[in-house]
């Protein structure tokens, strides 16, 4: 019987946190870029070609945005960096029961959103070979 277990979102924390840190820093900087553009075309007032009139609320817009920009992603790339550490993990559990002796008789299968499906046939085929 298998056993139930509560998801975890995080599942190698070195990684994940490595994953979050890099996507958060990229968005960071774009933000900072888009911020800094975006407040000179509304500071800057050019009266020969054209003129902008300067809102007190765009400040307050771009940083909702951005606060809802960065929370997005990193919740995406929770998501998505989970696929690659869990995968990784159940190959690191198979690996190490291997070693053990501990074979698994039904073989390895991947869950359906996982990354590297191409693994599973010649990890199944190794661990039919070390049966016999």
């Amino acid at each position: 019987m298998r056993k139930k277990y509560k998801r975890a979102y995080i599942v190698n924390s070195k990684f994940q946190m490595r994953q979050l840190a890099a996507v958060f820093f990229g968005n960071l900087l774009i933000a900072v870029l888009m911020t800094c553009l975006l407040s000179f075309l509304f500071l800057v007032v050019w009266d020969k070609w054209f003129t902008i009139q300067y809102s007190t609320r765009v400040p307050i817009y771009m940083a909702i945005c951005l606060v809802i920009v960065l929370f997005s992603t990193l919740l995406v790339s929770i998501r998505r960096s989970r696929k690659i550490a869990g995968q990784m993990l159940k190959l690191k559990m198979v690996l190490s029961d291997a070693a053990e002796g501990k074979i698994p008789e039904k073989g390895v299968k991947f869950r359906q959103g996982d990354f590297f499906h191409d693994l599973e046939e010649p990890l199944n085929d190794c661990l039919k070979k070390l049966c016999k």
